[in-house]
């Protein structure tokens, strides 16, 4: 049998294979570490664990049998907990997986994002991308390729979801529990427990949420309660992201765009405190709509009726009205749009991308 070797030695050998993973940006700021005195063992210790903690693993084979994972998303270097925990299919592609994510802390989806099981900017990483960076030819796997129950797998498993690289929002999914199977009529995805208002869209990442929590207000002066947190409200946002991805995959209307830039240009339209569409709106647009044959329910809240759910917010995400002391405004883009079809329809292509 052979001996184990020293520590030291084996210290040595995991400094060096570190060093090896560096890029020249890091090597600089490790140096300056060193000539500003702090020890070299010290900070090469910080490099390996920084290196070992960040280290992607292989992905598992899928599951023969379709399980519900409890999974427990966490915001990650914000100042207070931003936490969702959720019931979900372990067969679910990452893309919808995504939307889980991104309608449990509010976001509209028109960043650019990833999962990995480590760093997912790491050299080396695998990492699963969304349709935009494949499109683009980034090195990655498509996000619609590989299954949750593919990165995580046994209780304490962990995988990593980016959102907007600018933001730096990153979002930790732990798998809590393994479940048996959802009956017929249960729920496909619902949260459970949960804590913390999650961060607007564009509000400048950790460091820009600790201001909206110190301030109690957003940028554009919206009241901000950091507390507010309603597990039934997620799960329905969460229903209504799921249905909102389908219909970027199948494709949108855009007579209900042209429809919604028209009824919001004269004067604007004012939403209620939640920021939803009013019921008169809603019904409105229920019936001109046709959705009797495509939606079941009475049509008069924007939460139940998904597919008016679906354009506000895909107008809101591409850009075409804005929130403005609790009215919905068309933008100098969403004016453009309703007056050219060719620029509403290249518009409305991005979600159906």
């Amino acid at each position: 049998m052979r001996a184990e070797e020293p520590t030291d030695e084996l210290a040595r050998r995991r400094q060096a294979r570190a060093v090896a993973q560096l890029g020249r940006a890091d090597l600089a700021q490790v140096l300056a570490m060193v000539q500003d005195g702090r020890p070299v063992e010290d900070v090469m210790a910080g490099v390996v664990r920084s290196l070992e903690v960040s280290a992607p693993r292989e992905r598992y084979g899928r599951r023969e049998d379709a399980v519900r994972y409890l999974v427990r998303l966490e915001l990650a270097d914000v100042s207070r907990p931003v936490v969702r925990t959720v019931e979900l299919p372990s067969d679910m592609f990452l893309d919808e997986v995504s939307e889980v994510v991104q309608a449990a802390y509010g976001w509209l989806g028109y960043h650019l994002h990833r999962f990995a099981t480590g760093d997912p900017f790491a050299p080396g990483a695998e990492v699963y991308l969304c349709p935009f960076e494949v499109d683009d030819g980034e090195d990655g796997l498509d996000a619609r390729d590989i299954r949750l129950d593919e990165l995580i797998a046994s209780p304490g498993d962990t995988c990593r979801y980016d959102y907007d690289y600018g933001d730096g929002w990153e979002v930790e999914l732990r798998l809590l529990d393994v479940l048996p199977a959802a009956g017929a009529d249960g729920p496909r995805v619902r949260c459970t427990t949960g804590e913390g208002a999650p961060p607007p869209e564009d509000s400048g990442g950790p460091g820009g949420y600790d201001d909206l929590v110190a301030e109690r207000m957003t940028p554009d002066g919206a009241p901000f309660d950091p507390d507010a947190f309603d597990a039934q409200q997620v799960t329905s946002s969460i229903t209504s992201g799921l249905a909102f991805g389908r219909g970027r995959r199948r494709g949108v209307r855009r007579e209900r765009y042209q429809w919604l830039l028209d009824r919001v240009a004269d004067g604007g339209l004012q939403l209620t405190a939640a920021g939803y569409l009013r019921p008169v709106d809603v019904r409105a647009a229920f019936e001109d709509w046709g959705l009797d044959d495509e939606w079941i329910g009475t049509g008069n809240r924007e939460v139940h009726t998904v597919p008016v759910w679906e354009v506000r917010e895909g107008a809101l995400a591409l850009r075409l009205v804005r929130r403005y002391k609790g009215r919905l405004l068309l933008t100098r883009l969403g004016a453009q749009a309703r007056r050219d079809p060719d620029v509403l329809r290249a518009q409305i292509g991005r979600l159906a991308g």
